[in-house]
């Protein structure tokens, strides 16, 4: 509906009349509304009317559109991804088209978080796994620098990063969908962590419904000789003179926070490690690990699973023997997209 270009204050002569006939017959108090925006007994200011409906006009237009592709969205705040399907498969029959989408009960939106280092291509590999099968992704990695230094130094800075991830949702109107997290590596359990805090503090997340957890090499406990060969990696096309000195810097964090000064830093940060083991979620958890991993060690992430199964949190664990960190899906490409797409099946009908 369009508004009419007519000047409301200068009210149409029926309508003044009314106006008037409710006041005794005097104007003044229908002047004195229009005037200052105010409102007055049965009657709202004309021009104030008029500027809500152009703001919620406004407003209306800056809503995104969820369009189907791929979009990629940079900017300072948060360097996110977010693919649509065409259109998501949300039908009443539980069965699989032709396409390989599922057409059956609502599919979840699934959000991949990044291992350290990794780029956008490396995490559309997985992303294809559930945006063929008719699903919302997103996907994020944090910066490296967080990961490696903030965190070791106890700065929460990807508390921050979570938050503004969780508000996407809201921003897209998607808040009400079934969430699927896939959480790669130390680096993605980082930003998990701050994600299952905010599901449980903050006021408007406490609203999202988590369906289940897949961890893909992680998460690890303290292990320096792993998380150098992490740092490594990312850094593998910088110059060798500021590799070793960001390398040797790291090292140091780590030796003087987490070994030397850990009673005291225990006291304002906790590990993510230690947070996971007693987490208050309650949702179903996939563990895809392997021995072979020299960065995540196995037992870590047994350790964990025997402490959610404590928690009686319905935990599954595969181990793939053979594979390096995070490339289970390079290795064992049918295996491992079974045991995701299963894992979020049962997820969303339990």
């Amino acid at each position: 509906m369009v508004a009419r270009a007519e000047p409301w204050g200068a009210a149409r002569g029926s309508e003044r009349d009314s106006a008037v006939a409710r006041t005794g017959g005097h104007r003044a108090p229908l002047r004195d509304w229009a005037a200052t925006g105010e409102v007055g007994g049965d009657w709202a200011a004309p021009g104030k009317l008029l500027g809500e409906a152009r703001a919620r006009e406004r407003e209306f237009r800056r809503r995104p559109v969820l369009r189907a592709g791929a979009f990629t969205m940079a900017s300072a705040e948060l360097d996110y991804t977010i693919e649509i399907p065409d259109p998501p498969c949300w039908s009443q029959e539980n069965s699989a088209n032709h396409s390989g989408k599922e057409v059956g009960s609502r599919q979840p939106l699934v959000i991949l978080l990044g291992w350290g280092g990794c780029t956008d291509k490396n995490l559309a590999k997985y992303s294809a796994i559930y945006h063929k099968r008719g699903c919302i992704v997103i996907r994020y990695t944090a910066p490296w620098h967080m990961v490696f230094f903030s965190e070791s130094l106890g700065i929460p800075s990807l508390r921050v990063l979570a938050q503004k991830l969780l508000e996407l949702l809201f921003h897209y109107e998607i808040e009400k969908e079934p969430l699927l997290f896939h959480v790669f590596s130390n680096a993605g359990v980082m930003l998990y962590r701050y994600v299952l805090e905010l599901l449980q503090t903050h006021r408007r997340f406490c609203r999202l419904r988590v369906v289940g957890t897949i961890f893909d090499s992680g998460p690890g406990d303290s292990n320096l000789l792993g998380a150098l060969r992490a740092l490594a990696a990312v850094l593998g096309h910088r110059p060798a003179v500021l590799r070793l000195l960001l390398l040797v810097a790291f090292a140091l964090v780590v030796v003087l926070f987490h070994v030397l000064l850990a009673p005291l830093t225990a006291l304002f940060h906790t590990h993510f490690y230690d947070r996971l083991l007693d987490a208050a979620s309650r949702w179903p958890e996939l563990y895809l690990y392997s021995r072979a991993d020299e960065v995540v060690l196995a037992r870590d992430v047994e350790r964990m699973v025997e402490a959610r199964l404590a928690h009686r949190v319905v935990v599954r664990s595969v181990d793939f023997v053979s594979s390096a960190h995070v490339s289970h899906l390079r290795d064992y490409p049918t295996y491992y997209t079974s045991l995701c797409v299963n894992f979020m099946r049962s997820c969303v009908h339990c």
